[in-house]
């Protein structure tokens, strides 16, 4: 018992160090010796470019997207592996050693050369927009201030936010605290969202220890080692983790009988990130009291509004968030995209949002009467993680793979065993699947689509086959 537990453990900090060494092979595919050394220079500006000329005398295979993709495969893998062998005994595992592997892991992935993952360098920049120039990042692209030092690491250059403008302020607050230095920008943004994941993993516990006190551990643990999760928090180091932390904190005090803290950090969490608002129907189905839910809605909507008047400036505030429904990527509706543009040419646009609407009608129907139906907590936890499973898969025009971290903690938080494993096998296929990517270098169709059915196919099978869809007490054992 003890053995595996350490095995598990080295074999995820492995991973962590495999997946921090992955970037430089990935860097020197994309840009070349003479690239790395310019962005180490970019970076680092204090270490002369010179040092970095033993780049050149690398054998060619360390270049190629097989050797890159065959070594981030390997990465992930290990990865899995650990953590396999870690659930498997997840209540022989110690709040405290969770807690501090967890944040041994983020600390290996904190050094994570930045680059592959730059939607930090927006975030940085838009907040730099908000807190320097005042500037409205939902009308005003990053383009506009182009003569700005920080311009150059942006890689979104013409991007108005789709994001909740609570983000906003946050990016602000962290960008007064990063300073002059890009470095320093970097680490404060790092740091905020490693603190969010071990946040969100004590959450966990704390929830659990409410709800289901005999699986609190297990689900910490789950929830903590995560994979997926600890490669989009701190190397990846996406806003996602702290919608997640507003919404646990919400649940939470939803537990300790605090309705209107509930409701307004559960507010927050989708002023952060819109797609939690999914859950606040059922939140307000599961307040007894009439007089609460009016009070709570109220709360909500009034949170909302302090938070979004500074950027409300007519329907253009939110034309990014709508444009997203049009856009087309890594998805079942880019393929029926793609495929209808064969079958009907002069027809696909019309195919194409006939279908979509379709998906979108159908998900609402679904959702409404699933909601209807939800009778508790529990059923509230496993309706939400299946409903934002059948976004992920099937409903959303275009996604990238750490949207899946959205339904983890509903299926955490669940702990129904056929939910938890079907989001879990999906966050793992989801990591498997960008091994096309980097084997390719390419985002043309053919890869796009191979990348979306290694992700969903096993996923959606186990979960038509386990109906996912139906309350835990009514499913027939798998």
């Amino acid at each position: 018992m003890v053995r595996r537990k350490i095995l598990a453990t080295a074999l995820m900090e492995f991973a962590c160090f495999g997946y921090v060494i992955f970037q430089v092979f990935f860097a020197l595919s994309r840009k070349g010796a003479k690239g790395v050394a310019g962005l180490i220079t970019k970076y680092l500006p204090m270490l002369p470019a010179e040092k970095f000329s033993f780049l050149t005398s690398l054998p060619g295979w360390l270049f190629s997207g097989w050797w890159v993709g065959s070594f981030y495969a390997a990465v992930i893998i290990v990865f899995v592996v650990g953590y396999l062998l870690a659930i498997r005994d997840g209540e022989n595992f110690s709040v405290r050693y969770i807690l501090g592997s967890t944040a041994i892991f983020c600390f290996s992935l904190f050094f994570f050369p930045p680059g592959k993952h730059h939607d930090i360098f927006l975030y940085i920049f838009q907040g730099r927009m908000v807190a320097h120039y005042g500037a409205n990042p939902y009308l005003v692209p990053p383009s506009r201030f182009a003569a700005d030092s920080f311009y150059r690491y942006v890689g979104w250059k013409d991007f108005t936010s789709a994001y909740g403008p609570l983000w906003h302020w946050l990016e602000a607050g962290l960008f007064y605290l990063g300073g002059k230095s890009i470095i320093t920008q970097i680490g404060v943004f790092r740091i905020f969202i490693l603190v969010m994941h071990l946040a969100n993993t004590w959450l966990i516990f704390r929830i659990l220890k409410l709800t289901l006190p005999e699986k609190a551990r297990r689900g910490m643990l789950v929830y903590g080692w995560n994979p997926l999760l600890l490669i989009y928090s701190v190397p990846g180091s996406t806003n996602d983790m702290a919608m997640i932390f507003f919404l646990l904190l919400g649940l939470w005090f939803f537990h300790r009988k605090k309705c209107l803290a509930s409701s307004f950090f559960l507010a927050c969490s989708a002023l952060t990130k819109i797609f939690t608002v999914l859950y606040f129907p059922f939140h307000l189905k599961l307040i007894e009291e009439r007089r609460d839910r009016v009070v709570s809605l109220f709360l909500a909507v009034l949170v909302a509004v302090i938070i979004w008047l500074p950027f409300y400036a007519g329907w253009q505030t939110f034309a990014r968030m709508f444009w997203i429904g049009g856009h087309f990527h890594h998805s079942l509706l880019f393929a029926w995209q793609k495929l209808s543009s064969v079958l009907f040419p002069g027809f696909s646009w019309f195919a194409t949002r006939a279908v979509q609407v379709v998906f979108s009608l159908g998900f609402l129907v679904l959702a409404s009467r699933l909601w209807q139906q939800a009778k508790n907590w529990q059923n509230s936890m496993e309706t939400i993680a299946f409903l934002l499973f059948l976004l992920l898969t099937v409903v959303l025009p275009g996604k990238t793979t750490w949207y899946i971290s959205w339904l983890l903690p509903f299926a955490v938080l669940s702990m129904e065993e056929r939910i938890l494993k079907v989001a879990l096998i999906f966050s793992l296929s989801g990591l498997l699947a960008q091994t096309i990517y980097y084997l390719f270098h390419s985002y043309e169709t053919v890869y796009q689509i191979t990348t979306l059915m290694v992700e969903i196919t096993l996923p959606l099978v186990l979960a038509i086959r386990w109906k996912i869809w139906k309350s835990g007490e009514k499913r027939a054992c798998c």
